[in-house]
């Protein structure tokens, strides 16, 4: 699909959605997927610092964060059903109302559940949280299939494609 000059301009150079200034410290830059319709968007967030923290709140959507190793300012993601802190890693982040999922695509992430004990994952672990807060067990995951979205496509296992 070919987008039109004025879509890729303001993909770019958003304007009247609001920005940061690129020299703004704290700023970062990716790709988030909106639940409703799998459309993939640009996403800028400001990550603001709590103590020795950085913290960033994902409400809802889903979000790949690579983040640079600082054991002196943990690096916390708060979605609503959990908490995920790291000091350099690579993972996945999936918020929705049903719940939230972590994918680890490099280095050890803690999860803390609003119900339950922290739970540390390993690179090529997953885990889901309820909407209750509660974690269901940690797996193995399909990092070509987990985060295809990245690219732009649809994958299904075992699903009718009407879901």
């Amino acid at each position: 699909m070919r987008y039109s000059e004025k879509v890729v301009e303001h993909y770019t150079h958003p304007r009247g959605i609001g920005s940061f200034s690129s020299d703004e410290k704290g700023i970062l830059t990716g790709a988030v997927k909106r639940p409703a319709t799998g459309d993939l968007l640009k996403l800028q967030l400001k990550v603001t610092m709590r103590g020795a923290k950085r913290i960033v709140r994902l409400a809802a959507g889903e979000a790949v964060f690579e983040v640079a190793s600082d054991r002196e300012r943990p690096f916390v993601v708060r979605a609503p059903q959990a908490e995920i802190a790291v000091t350099g890693t690579m993972f996945d982040v999936l918020a929705a109302k049903g719940g939230s999922v972590v994918y680890v695509m490099s280095g050890v992430v803690e999860v803390r559940p609003r119900s339950g004990a922290v739970i540390q994952l390993l690179a090529g672990e997953m885990i889901s949280v309820d909407r209750r807060g509660v974690a269901l067990p940690v797996a193995a995951f399909d990092a070509d299939f987990a985060l295809a979205w990245r690219t732009g496509k649809a994958r299904f296992r075992e699903a009718p494609l009407g879901e």
